[in-house]
Parts: structure tokens; C-alpha cells; sequence
């Protein structure tokens, strides 16, 4: 639901594989020129941007892509220029919905209205934050790419809604699974969608690392048997 009634309009930048959820920190690599002129602008006001999904990853017009209706205001924190690409870093700062773009040139600026979450507590939320805190310690454990000190994060984080969204940010989960869990203000659904989209994480890693050791017992005893 919205927030309030009252409406803003920011710089859009559009990204084609990347969801930004509110108090993650992100890096964005930006290389076209539009969006250089927009991170000018946005620098010169008060740092924040909308950054939006693109509904499309590979087609649609690059200069002024259509994105999703939810998107996540933005505050630049930190800005790296190089020859040919820059690179921001992003702190989400809130989920809002895009009401309509308000221009194209010389970069694109859109309306929007922040939207608030549906918070639940209770015995079945406490139970499916027990789950996501099970799932996300096996997923962490078979995941070189992880550092085991996330999990500690991970406990410092108390709030289920703010649990999900640190979760499904860490998680190298599919665009539009991460975009199911941004446009989620129920938090109850935000948790039961993330608990099913892990177990399948879940299992795809466990069948992996399977598959892996059946291989590497095989490559063993080929070995054995070459030097006998």
C-alpha cells in the first residue's frame, strides 16, 4: 500500500539484472552516457535515484527501457569514475512504486510514491523465520562464494521483513525471483516466497555438490587404477 499521498519525482536508472532492496548496499557499474549526465544531476541535489528493473533484460528501446512498477529509491554513498565505466555504490533506501516517467531527455525522471509493508507477527511468522534462518545457514555452508561471516549478519538482523530482503539480496537468485520479494509488501508472503524459492536453491546445491563428488570419487579411482 502507499505510503502517503504525496508524490516525488527522481532520476530512474534502469538496470537490466540487479534489484536493490531497502538498507542493502550495492555496486552498479555504469557505461552510457545518459546515465552519467543523470548521476551528475542527482549528485548536485541530494544523492537519492529510483533503480528499477528492467521488465525486459534483452529487448526494448536501451535508451528508455520499460521497468517494473516497484522499484527502491537509492542514495549514492559512493561514486568511482574510470575511463570507460563508473561505478556506484548504492545504500536502498526505501520501496516505491513508479506512478509514470515523467521525461526522457536528457535522462529519465519518473513520479513515484513510497510504499509501506504489511508487518505480521505471531507464532507462524516466528516459524517461518526459524526456516529461512535454517535454509540460509545450509545455502551459506555450500556456497564458496559466501563468507561464513554473513551469517552472523544474518542474526543481527531482527525484523522479518528486513530478514527477507537482506536474504534474497545475498542469494544469487534469479532477476525475477528478487523482484517477486521487492513488489512483496506482505511480509507473511515475502517469507513464504522466499522460504520456497531457497528450499529450490537448496536442492539444486545439494544435487550439485552430489553430482561433484560422484565425479571426483570416479577421477579417484581411475587414478588408483592407472598407477596399480
Amino acid at each position: 500500500m502507499a505510503k502517503n499521498e504525496k508524490t516525488e519525482r527522481l532520476p530512474l536508472l534502469p538496470v537490466r539484472d540487479t534489484v536493490i532492496f531497502p538498507r542493502m548496499v550495492l555496486p552498479l557499474v555504469v557505461r552510457d552516457e545518459r546515465s552519467h549526465e543523470m548521476i551528475n544531476s542527482a549528485l548536485q541535489e541530494d544523492k537519492r535515484i529510483v533503480v528499477a528493473l528492467t521488465t525486459d533484460a534483452d529487448k526494448g528501446d536501451p535508451a528508455n527501457p520499460d521497468v517494473f512498477p516497484v522499484g527502491t529509491v537509492g542514495k549514492i554513498v559512493k561514486l568511482s569514475k574510470g575511463d570507460e565505466e563508473t561505478v556506484l555504490v548504492i545504500q536502498g533506501v526505501s520501496r516505491v512504486r513508479i506512478l509514470k516517467k515523467v521525461s526522457t531527455e536528457p535522462y529519465a525522471t519518473v513520479a513515484v510514491e513510497e510504499l509501506e509493508e504489511v508487518q505480521h507477527k505471531g507464532k507462524e511468522v516466528d516459524a517461518l523465520v526459524a526456516s529461512l534462518r535454517d535454509l540460509f545457514r545450509k545455502l551459506v555452508d555450500l556456497s564458496p562464494h559466501l563468507p561464513p561471516e554473513i551469517l552472523q549478519f544474518a542474526r543481527n538482523v531482527e525484523e522479518p521483513g528486513p530478514l527477507a530482503d537482506m536474504m534474497a539480496s545475498t542469494m544469487n537468485l534469479d532477476r525475477m525471483k528478487k523482484q517477486e520479494i521487492l513488489e512483496c509488501l506482505d511480509t507473511r508472503q515475502r517469507l513464504k516466497k522466499l522460504t520456497v524459492f531457497l528450499t529450490e536453491a537448496l536442492d539444486l546445491q545439494q544435487m550439485g555438490k552430489k553430482i561433484q563428488d560422484r565425479v571426483m570419487k570416479g577421477i579417484d579411482k581411475s587414478q588408483r587404477e592407472y598407477y596399480l
